[in-house]
């Protein structure tokens, strides 16, 4: 790890600027692509709320600055960063309120503009208060339909007796109720001062752009006297806590916690490390143990939150409501071994490599520096904390993991909350328009195996990591008739092991060497991903070619793996949006290849056999339906003569047949209502869409652009002038062959009518009036900005290359996008809105 140390040195790379007014500003030039982060942080978070506490109006002030500030009208702070081509959100957590654009370099100014407006100069207009307030109580009861947001609101209440962090970040209805817009002013006016403030900025600008521009537009803004906000001292707990909650689901969900100190005490880095070899990938000790030998949860992990004050140690699982008890010993189990025994010299390499490896990949874009740069200032006061953590994660040994087990995990500080359906027992237990094109794919030179598997390398030499990845036409497209969900049990059973390793050796390798092995399938393609530091590039190599070439696939696995498919259905049940659109595409596409998506129901996956998997393997897993993209710190020879060794199968898959297929859908007109005893209304129209590759592909996701942020007509008119909807807003997906656009909301159950109706009236504008010359120029900047970010992630390139490559685009199909989008014009987007947005749309309401 050593050889890292001077990555990490923020300190000499960074400009620390100070203002007269108190405002600090961290700029560190990293000018690897054309992209800048600009992130504004206040140190203010629903722990510092005082006698607000438990109101939620650090939120509420997150939501409102939004509405309009001293430089923009409400819905021209969306514009305006769309027409950068950048991305604008916020958060507010316990501690913090941070607000950040990120987009292309030339934009910056509007950028720094922007996040100054919203914390410096909002105007909190009157009408708008009561509005935004109803969003927020709208907010608070999803929350209650949510239950991994109900289990973890209930374990920080257990857990913290007496800190501000156990009230819940968005408050509570009754406190929130409460407060008024004078109070939101003062409140503001206390904490949004420059001496609270401080910004961090990113990317390809450099100290002097800033600090020129921070001192022509801030200076002016006065320093505050300002009180310290004194937060009260947790108690020691003394005794076992328990919470059981009855809830809405057919899955019981599980927190197993303790509590542990903070980000700055010296035994942080080994909770870390215990983390990690308990419940950190495949071949940790709770997967294995948990979910592979005993079978007693479907998913299993462990966590260790160290935020500035006392955090969390946690062990999350989800079961079978009758198994919870014993899935709650058997976790007690694994902490006593640990506390007994510690950990093994690999399992303890495997954990520090491990951490190495995921902080390299979160510093590799502008946005990761931005948030390593703020956590850290916000927490140390200082910049070099990835620094001194990895060197405190270094020194970790066995003895030091006995010693802070014993000492944290202790019987007396166990919190336990556990989350059960509602009738199960209750047991104990997120014009340029071509400028900087050729940065954001490096230079590839395609080859082909000797299977016909496409080869596609690209050096990308920026820090020491390698992503590999597999694709093939291999679907949920592909599943045979009564077999839907088939392409994904494949893919998560080909990790069940090989001829020549058993799955936990296959993990063990990877994970012990700081590198991780997933599998997935989606519309379109079967993936196979590793991702390694650049020294086990071959190692990766090797492990890929056995799992595609002599995959064990064994009965146990494959049955626990179907039961874990089948539990995943079971929980999206619980997400009202995706259980409609999966109603909304089964009845536009009923009987075709597009019906299903990549999980399948209940029923076609309880159809699968052994046999089944077998034979998709035999048949879609080979050469000539797909293509590996190797992306990061290689060389293209160096790729070759690796794969030159893997012996894949050729087989028959007519690529060129198989992306260039038509499905036409059944129906563009059919109702349906579903009922769910939830808190909130859904309704979801959907209409038949053009598959990947098709002329009419890029206008439409031009209009879905253009309808789908807080800019949008349908944001503006139904959410914001209307108070209609939580959320609205509009998503596409593209098969081979066909796909779906959708209109979708949330919103209380007793205006889903009125809801409905205005929905459906800007549906019709949009079809025929188009957008309007400034919604088009801002959904291309928006289209631009998301292509240009993705060339900052060596996985992100590496896995658009191969997608476009494998269905018939081209690996560089990206530089094509950029001009075809900057040629469409508003008859193009009204042409295309006009020829697949047809009829009523297929609709489906989900309600009490």
């Amino acid at each position: 790890m050593s050889n890292s140390s001077e990555r990490f040195q923020f300190s000499k790379r960074t400009s620390h600027l100070r203002f007269e007014n108190g405002l600090e500003v961290l700029v560190l030039r990293d000018d690897f692509a054309p992209v800048v982060s600009v992130q504004g942080w206040v140190r203010v978070g629903s722990m510092h709320e005082e006698e607000f506490l438990g109101g939620g109006i650090s939120h509420l002030i997150e939501h409102l600055v939004f509405k309009k500030t001293k430089h923009f009208d409400g819905q021209e702070i969306a514009k305006a960063v769309q027409e950068i081509g950048g991305q604008l959100n916020a958060y507010t957590s316990f501690d913090r309120t941070v607000y950040y654009v990120d987009g292309p370099a030339e934009g910056w100014e509007t950028a720094i503009r922007v996040v100054s407006d919203l914390i410096f100069f909002p105007q909190f207009p009157d009408d708008e208060f009561e509005r935004e307030k109803e969003v927020i109580r709208r907010e608070i009861a999803m929350g209650k339909d949510d239950p991994e947001r109900v289990l973890g609101e209930a374990l920080f209440k257990l857990c913290f007796a007496g800190h501000p962090c156990r009230h819940p970040v968005i408050g509570y209805l009754e406190a929130f109720n409460q407060i008024t817009l004078e109070d939101v002013k003062c409140f503001h006016a206390r904490h949004y001062a420059p001496n609270n403030v401080f910004l961090v900025i990113t990317g390809d600008i450099t100290d002097n752009q800033v600090r020129e521009w921070v001192e022509t537009n801030l200076s002016s803004v006065e320093r505050k006297m300002r009180a310290p906000v004194v937060l009260p001292t947790e108690p020691r707990q003394v005794g076992v806590r328990r919470d059981v909650i009855s809830f809405d689901t057919e899955v019981s969900r599980v927190d197993l916690a303790w509590r542990i100190p903070s980000l700055t005490h010296p035994d942080m880095p080994v909770l870390d490390v215990m983390a990690r070899v308990l419940g950190s990938g495949r071949s940790s000790r709770l997967y294995r143990k948990i979910r592979e030998e005993l079978q007693l949860a479907h998913s299993v992990s462990a966590s260790s939150y160290t935020p500035g004050h006392d955090g969390l140690f946690v062990l999350n699982a989800d079961t079978e409501p009758e198994k919870v008890e014993v899935l709650v010993e058997a976790l007690r189990d694994e902490v006593k071994k640990l506390v007994q025994d510690g950990v093994t010299d690999a399992e303890l390499e495997k954990a520090k490599r491990g951490v190495l490896s995921a902080m390299y990949g979160g510093l590799s874009t502008t946005t990761g520096l931005a948030g390593q740069l703020g956590g850290a200032w916000l927490l140390t006061g200082g910049l070099d904390l990835a620094q001194s953590y990895l060197g405190g994660i270094e020194r970790v040994t066995n003895d030091a993991i006995r010693r802070v087990a014993g000492e944290w995990l202790t019987d007396d500080g166990e919190c336990l909350v556990v989350v059960n359906p509602r009738n199960a027992e209750s047991e104990e237990v997120s014009d340029d328009s071509q400028k900087s094109v050729s940065r954001l794919m490096p230079d590839v030179l395609p080859a082909v195996h000797s299977s016909g598997l496409q080869i596609l390398v690209g050096p990308i030499h920026r820090v020491p990591l390698v992503s590999l990845q597999l694709a093939f036409l291999a679907g949920s497209q592909a599943d045979p008739e009564g077999k839907a969900g088939l392409a994904q049990l494949t893919a998560k059973t080909l990790l069940k092991g090989t001829k020549t390793r058993s799955a936990d050796a296959l993990m063990d390798a990877l994970e012990s060497r700081g590198g991780r092995i997933g599998a997935s399938s989606g519309n379109n393609t079967l993936s196979l991903g590793v991702s390694v530091m650049k020294d086990d590039l071959a190692l990766a190599m090797e492990i890929l070619s056995e799992v595609l070439t002599s995959p064990l696939l064994p009965q146990q696995g494959f049955e626990l793996e179907r039961a874990a498919q089948l539990q995943s259905i079971k929980e999206s049940e619980d997400h009202l949006v995706s259980l409609a659109m999966r109603e909304a595409r089964a009845i536009l596409y009923q009987g075709t290849v597009l019906e299903n998506g990549a999980l399948g129901s209940k029923e076609s996956v309880g159809t699968i056999e052994h046999s089944d998997v077998e034979g998709f393997v035999n048949s879609r897993i080979v050469g000539s339906g797909g293509v590996v993209s190797v992306f990061g710190d290689v060389e293209r020879q160096e790729v070759l003569d690796l794969l030159n060794g893997m012996p894949l199968n050729a087989g028959d898959v007519d690529r060129v047949k198989s992306v260039n297929r038509l499905v036409t859908p059944v129906t563009t007109m059919e109702s349906r209502v579903l009922h769910r005893d939830k808190q909130q209304g859904v309704v979801v129209i959907a209409f038949p869409a053009p598959g990947v590759g098709h002329p009419d592909s890029n206008a439409l996701q031009l209009l879905n652009e253009a309808s789908s942020d807080m800019a949008s007509r349908l944001f503006q008119r139904i959410r914001e002038e209307q108070g209609l909807a939580y959320y609205v807003s509009t998503t596409m997906f593209q098969g081979i062959g066909g796909g779906m656009f959708s209109f979708y909301l949330g919103t209380d159950p007793e205006k889903l009518d009125h809801a409905e109706a205005e929905m459906r009236a800007e549906i019709l504008r949009l079809v025929t009036e188009g957008l309007d010359d400034e919604e088009l120029f801002r959904a291309k900047q928006s289209m631009r900005g998301s292509l240009i970010m993705q060339s900052q992630s060596h996985s992100a390139m590496g896995t658009k290359a191969m997608i476009d490559h494998l269905l018939g685009m081209g690996w560089n199909a990206v530089e094509n996008d950029l001009k075809e989008i900057e040629k469409l014009t508003r008859e193009d987007v009204a042409a295309a809105a006009a020829r697949w947005l047809v009829d009523s749309g297929v609709t489906v309401r989900v309600q009490p």
